[in-house]
């Protein structure tokens, strides 16, 4: 257990980082295959694989197709095409910007130190919320 690592998975390891949490470095890169966003993760952070940078990229980085923060923007581009199409804004519209700002404002040691999985739990919810305002919004039934 106690030897040091030089590289996993084709990441880089910091230096001193012990072997012994592969399973979790194994978790990490599984989720960024998953969304494939391993090359993006390698352009980006050159510093090895760090759990911080998995969900910096994840939630905050809209130049990533697939992370939250440009499905968030995508969300408000698209309420705001409708708005101008139809004349009208409402309460999805507000909604949806709020919560643009707030992800925008969010930084990746507050999400870790209030905990990853209730973060994700709350957008969740968020994003339920932001549904039903868009029914009513719309009149979806």
């Amino acid at each position: 257990m106690g030897r040091k690592a030089m590289q996993h998975n084709g990441f880089g390891v910091c230096e001193g980082e012990q072997i012994g949490v592969t399973l979790d470095r194994d978790q990490w890169t599984t989720i960024l295959q998953t969304v494939s966003a391993v090359t993006a993760y390698r352009w980006l952070y050159d510093d090895g694989l760090k759990p911080a940078n998995v969900i910096d990229l994840l939630l905050s980085r809209a130049e990533l197709p697939r992370s939250l923060a440009a499905s968030i923007e995508e969300t408000v581009t698209t309420l705001t095409a409708l708005a101008k199409s139809l004349g009208t804004q409402g309460e999805a519209d507000r909604m949806a910007r709020n919560r643009q700002a707030r992800v925008a404002r969010t930084r990746t040691s507050d999400v870790i130190a209030s905990g990853l999985h209730q973060h994700l739990q709350a957008l969740v919810a968020e994003n339920a919320m932001l549904h039903d305002a868009i029914g009513r919004q719309f009149k979806f039934g």
